[in-house]
């Protein structure tokens, strides 16, 4: 069984040339990307943006594909893409990266909960309670 989380992954259209350079580091995590995923849109919200959900996947970073994936977000988190070859991204001055992609992980335990970049603003965790 394992333990299981819910991810989404959006990047701006500016993020794909890297986001293909990663694939080409490894090309487990273009499948879990491209034929692995539960949801692909490569037109999210706009011309050639892309957005990934996986629901009850193991991301456990002991698996290469999840690794190669998280390595990219925390690059992403760091606005250093160089280990991906990308020097600098065509992007406007004072612009992060974490204005160009939205990163969540819900895993089971209630307080699992991890949110990085803040690129689509439809894109978050929500609370409730049930009744």
């Amino acid at each position: 069984m394992g333990y299981r989380s819910e991810v989404v992954l959006a990047l701006d259209a500016k993020l794909v040339p890297a986001f293909m350079a990663m694939f080409a580091k490894c090309e487990a995590t273009q499948k879990l990307c491209t034929q692995e995923c539960d949801e692909l849109n490569t037109d999210y919200d706009g011309t050639g943006n892309w957005f990934m959900r996986w629901d009850g996947i193991k991301w456990y970073e002991s698996y290469p594909e999840i690794a190669m994936l998280t390595s990219f977000v925390e690059a992403l988190d760091c606005d250093d893409l160089s280990e991906f070859g990308i020097k600098a991204l065509d992007h406007h001055p004072g612009e992060e990266y974490a204005e160009l992609y939205s990163f969540v992980r819900i895993g089971e335990d209630n307080s699992d909960v991890e949110v990085k970049g803040y690129g689509f603003e439809s894109i978050g965790v929500s609370r409730s309670i049930h009744y």
